[in-house]
């Protein structure tokens, strides 16, 4: 089971495009304790440090744990995938957030106009 856990939260990381450090800042646990959980001798954490892990990677902790709650998942994966847009758009240059946020919210007023 820990090497579900294990693939699991490296998965999860992977599709954040999330470093063990910044999992660490969120969840306010170390990054050696995660670290840990990453390498071959690597152990499932206890309850609420699963929990807090499960929490900013946006999966339930039944997910993370033992790879179940396919339906949960998918919601949370949802979630976790436009935490990683928001984080992505933070990253660019203003002007081009800019740009990106008039595109966004021309197409928006568009599909929200009723056709006649």
């Amino acid at each position: 089971m820990s090497s579900e856990f294990k693939a699991n939260l490296r998965d999860q990381l992977s599709y954040l495009g999330m470093t063990v450090q910044e999992l660490a800042d969120k969840s306010k646990i170390s990054k050696r304790t995660i670290e840990n959980y990453l390498s071959k001798r690597g152990s499932i954490p206890p309850a609420d440090y699963a929990c807090r892990m499960a929490s900013v990677l946006g999966v339930s902790v039944e997910w993370l744990v033992m790879g179940h709650n396919e339906k949960k998942c998918k919601e949370s994966s949802e979630e976790a995938e436009l935490r990683a847009f928001i984080k992505k758009l933070a990253s660019l240059s203003p002007e081009v957030r800019d740009a990106i946020k008039t595109l966004v919210f021309a197409t928006a007023k568009v599909h929200a106009t009723p056709q006649t």
